[in-house]
């Protein structure tokens, strides 16, 4: 799936009705900005992130593409699922931003609790988790 939009153009290999699947290198590795992550919130109900990594001080761009998609899945009550072999407040300790990094920390602890469930937008995925 290809969405292109103001001249862009971002591939998507897995995607579903309205759920998304990314790895984290695919959606905070390449150079995306705060509009294509608007758009693709725009386009799903819940985001599939895997292979979340430890990030060091070389990756302050990824971090900081992290830091705005989770501010915008949060902002527009967006489902969330992450997998990551390290917990999420050893993402990214060290760094050019990593001081501000503690608030999307802690929204990503929100956001993946059983209690965002709750809060999201598409109300549909309620009765897949029997809420």
């Amino acid at each position: 799936l290809d969405i292109n939009y103001h001249n862009r153009k971002m591939h998507i290999d897995k995607s579903s009705n309205s759920v998304v699947f990314f790895s984290f290198d695919d959606l905070c590795g390449l150079n995306y900005s705060y509009i294509d992550y608007i758009n693709l919130a725009e386009k799903f109900s819940w985001f599939i992130i895997s292979d979340v990594p430890k990030l060091l001080s070389k990756d302050r761009n990824k971090a900081k593409r992290f830091q705005v998609l989770l501010d915008i899945l949060y902002d527009e009550k967006i489902g969330l699922a992450v997998s990551s072999k390290i917990m999420p407040k050893d993402i990214y300790k060290k760094g050019d931003g990593s001081e501000g990094f503690s608030r999307t920390i802690s929204r990503l602890y929100e956001m993946t609790n059983r209690g965002w469930l709750y809060k999201i937008k598409d109300k549909r995925f309620k009765d897949l988790f029997n809420l």
